[in-house]
């Protein structure tokens, strides 16, 4: 009901309340002549059911239209606000004070039955949301790929959920019938070593985890006691469908209100998980020994490349040497020959004896080229890195080969663009090679 209708609705009932004395005057005016001297027999009534109607004020306000009805019609004398025995008054007064009585005691009552009403109202839906709540933790638990128990501060397992039955091969109630013939040989195992004639003698051949639960207890005792405190244990358990199981168990106590502290507890099966860490940690294991192995091969082959490498230029720098020394000599000799200094050639021989030479430059170029190389690979000559004039190092290369080539009847041409260009490098180097 919205709020106008609510006013509406509340008006109406308080005008009915206010106007319930005049009927109720109408009918002991008819009958007066046998009620007479009974003055407010009828408007009691009107008092007792005007708050009903109209609440507190409906019930004041009929209270007091009744006492103004009843003292102008009836009380003596009759038809007027006058009175001929004080005793009216104080009927009056007493009347006014019952009707205002009746009226509270009314709004009271009304008002506890609203109250009343409403914590009812509020009840049914907490418990409603409870339900629900409690019907979403069911189809939680029940539902989670995760196994979830539940127990209670003494260490006894109350409660597991479906998802137990894959790991164990043993349905929910199987779990908490074992968990509770365990539970009550606790005392009487405190302390001792669960051997297998002793496992024998208390039944428990067929548990072989009876150790495992022991001592998860203890941990939920521990985390009954301290709500709130989060315990994790990883623990090895064999399982009827698949042989040893690697389990994380996580337990987490809460307080309740009335019946002390429970404690819920989920699985995790990490077997594969943790076999495939295994596997992971093997396989990087091989690989680094592979990988240190081939370190070594690799060491050991770069050190033959470099021992080989080093051969081969001393060979070469040897080799080098040993044909500089002779060729000098064949230069030296070509070039008497081609001065004719020893005596004149006719022009066949010239063409040889230039033939030779030109071979042999060729041949102490390439020499000095091979010893060159060999001093910077030992190391015995230091590049100096400094900007040079590349015009300058063209010229200096062209100057060297003009003659060459002039001889050949080859023309050599030098272009730079820009003339400035510069490069950073060891110019000596350049002009060598």
């Amino acid at each position: 009901m919205n709020d106008a209708a609510f006013l509406r609705n509340r008006t109406v009932r308080l005008i009915l309340a206010w106007l319930l004395p005049f009927p109720v005057c109408v009918v002991q005016w008819i009958l007066w002549d046998k009620l007479q001297p009974v003055v407010w027999f009828f408007f009691f009534l009107v008092v007792s059911v005007a708050p009903l109607i109209g609440g507190l004020w409906g019930g004041i306000g009929a209270t007091l239209i009744s006492a103004l009805l009843a003292w102008y019609f009836f009380v003596p004398p009759q038809l007027s606000f006058g009175y001929e025995n004080p005793g009216s008054i104080i009927s009056l007064l007493v009347f006014i004070g019952a009707g205002v009585v009746m009226s509270i005691f009314q709004e009271r009552l009304r008002q506890s039955e609203q109250k009343l009403e409403r914590d009812i109202a509020e009840r049914k839906a907490t418990e409603q949301r409870l339900r629900e709540s409690e019907e979403r933790f069911r189809l939680v638990v029940e539902n989670s790929p995760s196994p979830i128990g539940i127990w209670d501060e003494t260490g006894l397992l109350r409660y597991i959920s479906p998802a137990i039955e894959p790991v164990f091969g043993f349905s929910p109630d199987e779990m908490v019938r074992r968990a509770a013939y365990v539970y009550a040989l606790a005392d009487e195992l405190e302390g001792v070593q669960l051997t297998p004639e002793l496992m024998a003698q208390y039944g428990l051949s067929h548990m072989p985890n009876s150790a495992k639960w022991l001592t998860m207890m203890k941990t939920v005792q521990y985390c009954a006691r301290n709500p709130g405190e989060k315990v994790v244990a990883d623990e090895l358990m064999f399982s009827q469908v698949s042989g040893l199981r690697d389990l994380q168990f996580i337990h987490q106590g809460f307080a309740r209100r009335a019946s002390g502290s429970e404690v819920v507890t989920i699985v995790y099966d990490l077997t594969e998980h943790r076999t495939l860490e295994r596997m992971l940690t093997e396989s990087n294991a091989a690989l680094e020994d592979q990988v240190a192995v081939r370190t070594v091969e690799l060491t050991a082959a770069l050190e033959r490349l470099a021992q080989a490498n080093q051969a081969k230029d001393e060979f070469m720098a040897a080799v080098s040497h040993e044909l500089r020394t002779p060729l000098t000599g064949v230069l030296g000799l070509s070039e008497a020959l081609q001065e004719q200094i020893i005596g004149p050639l006719n022009e066949r021989q010239l063409r040889y004896v230039r033939s030779i030479r030109e071979s042999g430059d060729h041949l102490l170029t390439l020499v000095n080229s091979i010893l060159h190389y060999t001093a910077l690979v030992g190391g015995n000559v230091t590049i100096r890195h400094e900007r040079c004039n590349l015009g300058e190092i063209a010229s200096t290369a062209v100057r060297t080969i003009r003659v060459s080539a002039e001889k050949k009847g080859l023309a050599v041409a030098l272009d730079v663009d820009p003339p400035d260009l510069t490069v950073i490098s060891d110019a000596g180097v350049f002009t060598k090679c």
